[in-house]
């Protein structure tokens, strides 16, 4: 029943929409976002903006994956069940909204092409990062600290935004080197050398410079640290309740990071011709099933792999939508990053490199741009309702997955939270950070735990 009330939510707000993308929505978000000064080596991406820029495309299968996707992930699945069994959005509030859905849908076509382009081009990110090295107001665009102090040009940005943009920085420099390298077969002193001269050209310094990969099939879990501070600084953003109490969403955040740090998977490269989201394919002319009009390319390339749990995925992807809806300020836009199929429909061991390539790029084009084609805010009646359920239902699967993965612990998510943050959390989120700092080889954020049980690659 839940699954069938989901469905039925999804297919009222699909009949609100119009099955095609708009060339004049399209042109505004490319000039707005000024896209159309990204200099793109890519060809079958620089093909598909062109054409789409110019004509409708269709965009039925890009729809039918984000509601397959959307109905696959447990919490919200139950989420859209529960608008629609108490009947929270009217048919009459989804029209009035259709005009922003209609550039959402847009926007979501428009960065699929980039995101699913990204994770299977030579050329896309170095060419990404070189876009965005020339928007950032500084001398030193490949130094994180002086990034984090004097790039930015928004007087509203928090601590929290500046971390995020600066902490996704090596992701990407890594990114543009691994898949730079092509598809030939190096040795790891061919590959060494190769890293000097593209630091060299970027300039990049700190933890921006460590981009060269282990060997191919050497594993090891230094990405639990990462990713686990990652999201306690989230955690820590997370709004509290009006009665003072911790927001349900952030004991959600903190059973990440005691599901993370507990299981501990693996991290590793490998190549693969292809990452494509779940039930997408390429034909035999390169042409991408959910957008037939984009080549990708199908040489094999260096990829990151992170070996996580699809309960995990799902989990993150439902706490980090109901984190950007409720914290940050143009959720309309930065929520997109998360249901683009190459994000919401990942295949697991591809879901970070995924998501972190779409929140850079989105993330950049948002922290240095305006996007002036959102007019109308959208306003629900019963959206706190909505906010607050979402909430409480991530911590109870949060629950679940605590209870199927580390029964051993006998712990619920607010244990967890306050593990993590006891009584004072600005302290504790500076103490973290500074543990991070000082000691990476034993950074751990939750308490020490009698069995660690790493997921190694299948």
């Amino acid at each position: 029943m839940t699954r069938k009330l989901a469905k039925q939510f999804l297919e009222r707000v699909s009949r609100c929409l119009y099955k095609q993308s708009n060339p004049s929505i399209i042109q505004k978000i490319l000039y707005d976002l000024r896209l159309n000064l990204l200099e793109i080596r890519d060809q079958g991406l620089k093909n598909f903006l062109d054409k789409l820029a110019e004509e409708p495309i269709d965009l039925e299968r890009l729809i039918d994956s984000v509601k397959k996707g959307l109905l696959n992930n447990p919490p919200i699945c139950e989420l859209l069940a529960f608008i629609e069994r108490e009947k929270l959005i009217t048919d009459l509030e989804l029209n009035e909204i259709s005009e922003q859905l209609q550039i959402q849908l847009n926007l979501l076509c428009l960065f699929e092409a980039f995101a699913v382009t990204m994770v299977n081009s030579f050329t896309l990110n170095e060419d990404i990062y070189s876009f965005t090295k020339k928007q950032r107001n500084t001398y030193y665009p490949g130094n994180p600290i002086n990034n984090f102090f004097f790039c930015s040009n928004r007087k509203d940005f928090s601590l929290f935004k500046s971390l995020k943009l600066v902490s996704v920085d090596p992701v990407i420099t890594e990114g543009a080197f691994i898949r730079a390298l092509g598809d030939a077969e190096l040795s790891q002193e061919e590959i060494v050398k190769k890293s000097k001269e593209f630091i060299r050209q970027h300039g990049l310094a700190l933890w921006n410079a460590k981009i060269c990969p282990p060997p191919l099939g050497e594993m090891h879990d230094d990405s639990v640290k990462n990713v686990s501070l990652n999201i306690l600084e989230a955690t820590w953003e997370e709004n509290y309740k009006e009665d003072g109490n911790p927001a349900d969403n952030a004991f959600a955040g903190a059973t990440l990071i005691r599901l993370l740090e507990y299981l501990r998977p693996s991290h590793g490269y490998s190549f693969k011709n292809l990452v494509l989201p779940e039930k997408s394919s390429i034909t035999e002319e390169g042409k991408y099933s959910l957008l037939p009009d984009l080549i990708v390319n199908r040489l094999p390339k260096r990829v990151s792999q992170f070996y996580v749990y699809k309960e995990w995925m799902h989990l993150y992807n439902s706490w980090n939508l109901l984190f950007v809806i409720r914290n940050l300020d143009d959720s309309k836009f930065l929520m997109l990053k998360l249901l683009i199929p190459s994000v919401l429909n990942a295949i697991p061991m591809h879901y970070m490199e995924s998501r972190v390539f779409a929140l850079y790029l989105m993330g950049n084009l948002y922290y240095f741009n305006k996007l002036s084609i959102f007019t109308d805010e959208i306003h629900l009646a019963n959206a706190k309702t909505i906010l607050d359920k979402w909430g409480e239902i991530n911590k109870k699967y949060a629950d679940f997955l605590l209870k199927t993965c580390c029964a051993e612990l006998d712990e619920t998510p607010k244990e967890v939270y306050h593990d993590i943050f006891g009584e004072h959390t600005n302290f504790s989120l500076a103490y973290h950070i500074a543990n991070f700092i000082r000691d990476f080889d034993n950074f751990r954020i939750t308490s020490e735990e009698f069995h660690t049980y790493a997921i190694d690659a299948p």
